[in-house]
């Protein structure tokens, strides 16, 4: 089973920032680690630069390919 993802801002929330956008980056290449489950009030963009992410919405589970955006 893989580890979850530690980070220092783990606990930041994105929710709470005034700007109207910003970029987190988060590269797992060596770790394999995973984010846990979460969620956010505002829109995202979810991008995979490699291997694939997987987003789960409401009835459904989004797949996201490498080089590819959802």
């Amino acid at each position: 089973m893989r580890q979850p993802l530690r980070w220092p801002w783990l606990d930041f929330d994105v929710d709470q920032v005034a700007a109207p956008a910003i970029a987190i980056g988060v590269d797992v290449t060596e770790t394999r680690a995973e984010v846990r489950e979460h969620w956010h009030r505002k829109g995202q963009l979810v991008f995979a630069l490699g291997g694939a992410v997987t987003c789960r919405v409401p009835n459904e589970l989004w797949m996201v390919p490498p080089h590819c955006g959802v």
